[in-house]
């Protein structure tokens, strides 16, 4: 099964933005799974976005 998997409800998201982004350019996406609540079947996870040419 896949990240985040079926079944899965979004409960909240924060966002800061540190720059713009535009349409045509190429971004890569890092996840980092922070924290796993089993008995309420949660996970925090951390998203960060690179432009595609400065992590080459």
């Amino acid at each position: 099964m896949s990240f985040p998997g079926e079944g899965t409800i979004y409960l909240k998201q924060d966002l800061k933005f540190l720059k713009p982004m535009f349409v045509d350019v190429n971004y890569i996406a890092k996840f980092k799974v922070l924290d796993i609540i089993s008995e309420k079947h949660r996970s925090l996870v951390l998203t960060e976005i690179f432009d595609f040419d400065q992590i080459l």
